[in-house]
C-alpha cells in the first residue's frame, strides 16, 4: 500500500520520530497499510474456511515466546478455536505466518527472523 517498510528501516523510522512530524506520518502510513493487509487476510481466511489456522498463526507471530496473554485465551476459548499450540515459542515468525496462510511478502520485513 505505502512501501513505508520497503524503503525505511525501523531504526531510521525511531530516530525520524523523535526529531521530525514526518516520522510520525510515515508511522501512520505503515500501521494503516498493515491493518488494511491484515483485515484482508482475515476476511480471506474465513472466506476459505481457515479462520483458525490463521488466528494461530497471528498468535505465533505477535507472541513467539508463547506468552499469550489471559484474555485472548479466554475469547478464544468463546470463539471455539484452540490455541494451546500458541503457547510455545516458534523458531520463525515469518514460518509462522506462512503456516496461516499470510503473504510474508508483504509484512515488513520478509527477508530474516528476530
Amino acid at each position: 500500500m505505502y512501501g513505508v517498510c520497503k524503503n525505511y528501516t525501523r531504526a531510521y523510522l525511531h530516530c525520524l520520530v523523535t526529531k521530525d512530524p514526518m516520522g510520525s506520518q510515515l508511522l501512520s502510513y505503515h500501521n494503516l497499510s498493515f491493518m488494511a493487509r491484515l483485515s484482508r487476510d482475515l476476511h480471506m481466511s474465513i472466506l476459505e474456511g481457515r479462520f483458525p489456522e490463521f488466528v494461530r498463526g497471528f498468535l505465533r507471530v505477535q507472541f513467539p515466546k508463547g506468552d499469550v496473554p489471559k484474555w485472548v485465551h479466554n475469547a478464544m476459548e468463546v470463539a471455539g478455536i484452540d490455541i494451546s499450540e500458541c503457547c510455545t515459542p516458534t523458531n520463525c515468525q515469518h514460518d509462522a505466518m506462512e503456516a496461516a496462510g499470510v503473504d510474508i511478502s508483504e509484512f515488513c520485513p520478509p527477508t530474516r527472523c528476530p
